[in-house]
């Protein structure tokens, strides 16, 4: 007898609804539920892949920004890092030039008695024509006339005038400034002044400016960029000697006459805006 029709209608449901029932069942309940399985599993494993993956796509797309901003970070950490180490050398480097001034410095020295007094500077004078500094020591303080100034080894000026509390110092980057150096290397090989340059003499001159010119040098004078200048000149105190005037800059050749050059020199502090420096005071002045 021929089925009714609102009883066919349930059949294929029905038919579908237990296949799937019986695909998911445990093996231990049903035998026949691996090929099931494997039948649901090859009608659904198409769509189900292709939606898989958009969904990853889709993720992919939102998570991209999160990356890229994971990158900015370590970038910029590292960026950090390289001007870290840019500084670490550059300080490393002007330790290292100190440290041969103050050798320098220690064997002219020698073993003369000497009192360094830490002075605050009070005033500035930025003219060309008169670069100077005013000081908060005076006469009280041991100060004098022509006594040295300087800012670690570095040769700042002298005392021009010395009253009872405060004390005028000429910078040597002041116009008209003339002063003898020698020029070495700014590290010494075997920790020891090469002596083959003691015997050149080089004559600088401020123009005013943060530099220092040396016209007309003979060009068999050993001498290249990087060079560093110390104090030989007798018209200054005997502490003031081997101090350090700056760092060379510039080696030019002069067209005429054609056997010189020119040196440009430029101190290793900006001298005109010290916030204090030291004056050099000989024990039997100091007491």
């Amino acid at each position: 007898m021929p089925l009714r029709p609102s009883i066919r209608r349930f059949i294929a449901p029905a038919f579908w609804f237990a296949v799937v029932l019986c695909a998911f069942l445990p093996a231990r309940l049903s035998s026949f539920a691996t090929p099931l399985h494997n039948f649901v599993a090859a009608a659904v494993n198409p769509p189900a892949r292709l939606l898989s993956l958009l969904g990853s796509n889709f993720r992919g797309r939102n998570e991209q920004p999160v990356l890229n901003r994971d990158l900015q970070r370590l970038s910029g950490e590292l960026l950090s890092l390289r001007n870290l180490l840019i500084r670490y050398q550059d300080e490393n480097e002007r330790l290292r030039t100190d440290n041969a001034a103050l050798q320098e410095l220690a064997r002219t020295l020698g073993g003369r008695a000497y009192t360094f007094r830490l002075a605050q500077v009070m005033s500035r004078s930025v003219s060309p024509s008169h670069r100077a500094v005013t000081i908060n020591l005076g006469s009280r303080g041991g100060v004098a006339e022509n006594l040295a100034a300087v800012s670690g080894p570095n040769l700042v000026g002298r005392v021009t005038v010395a009253g009872p509390v405060t004390s005028d110092i000429r910078l040597i980057t002041s116009a008209g400034q003339k002063l003898e150096a020698v020029l070495m290397p700014a590290v010494w090989p075997n920790g020891r002044p090469p002596e083959n340059r003691r015997q050149f003499h080089v004559l600088f001159e401020a123009d005013g400016t943060e530099y220092l010119t040396a016209n007309n040098v003979p060009r068999d004078i050993p001498v290249q960029v990087g060079d560093i200048a110390h104090l030989t000149d007798n018209t200054w105190p005997d502490e003031a000697q081997g101090m350090v005037l700056g760092r060379v800059t510039e080696v030019t050749p002069v067209r005429d006459p054609v056997l010189y050059k020119k040196i440009i020199l430029r101190p290793l502090r900006a001298l005109s805006y010290l916030d204090q420096l030291t004056v050099i005071v000989p024990r039997e002045i100091s007491n």
